[in-house]
């Protein structure tokens, strides 16, 4: 996991928009920021749409979710795998630096720790048809399988891992400190990961 600057802890630690402009306006008073954090800043502005109504990073997310999901010609996925990194910054980011590079890992892993939270709602993986809540360990279990499949999975199905490779690491490091409980199943889920994107696989694949 990557260290991080003390005075921006709080603000990737905060879910709320509303809350996380109010802090980095707090450490934009403190000091000018320097390009990196900048860019910082700027992430976090292209992240969001429509006062914070639109989170764009988690739409991004959810585009991989997509691409794993469904078969395609694998060329063609790759491009589109690689056309949503640098909607995430990364090539940017690549190009400019390790600095650069750490302050996108930390929103990206702020975006995952948003999916992530979605674990504590009841409505979320309801079972028969939508009609019976599923419990808060099948709930834990089941937003971490869609974590590794939008990162781990994508990367392997589109056969762009070295493009994804900080994504990735943003995503799985999310679910290593937010979802201390499922860790021990991080290896098993990877392994059906890789077994189901084989058993999908075909021609054109």
């Amino acid at each position: 996991m990557r260290s991080i600057d003390p005075k921006w802890e709080a603000f990737y630690e905060e879910l709320d928009y509303d809350k996380r402009k109010e802090l980095l306006q707090e450490i934009e008073s403190q000091n000018e920021l320097t390009e990196e954090e900048k860019f910082a800043k700027r992430l976090f502005e292209e992240r969001y749409s429509q006062d914070g109504e639109i989170d764009n990073f988690m739409r991004h997310f959810l585009e991989y979710m997509f691409i794993y999901r469904f078969r395609g010609i694998r060329k063609r996925m790759f491009k589109n795998a690689v056309n949503l990194q640098e909607q995430l910054f990364v090539k940017e980011a690549k190009e400019r630096g390790e600095e650069f590079e750490d302050f996108l890992y930390w929103e990206l892993r702020n975006t995952a720790k948003r999916y992530l939270s979605t674990k504590n709602d009841p409505s979320y993986n309801k079972k028969l048809f939508g009609t019976i809540a599923s419990s808060q360990e099948e709930r834990s279990h089941a937003i971490v399988v869609d974590m590794m499949e939008i990162s781990f999975g994508a990367a392997h199905k589109t056969g762009a891992l070295e493009e994804m490779k900080l994504y990735c690491e943003a995503l799985e490091d999310a679910v290593i400190k937010d979802s201390p409980e499922i860790v021990e199943y991080l290896d098993t889920i990877k392994e059906n990961i890789l077994k189901e994107i084989e058993k999908k696989r075909f021609k054109l694949f």
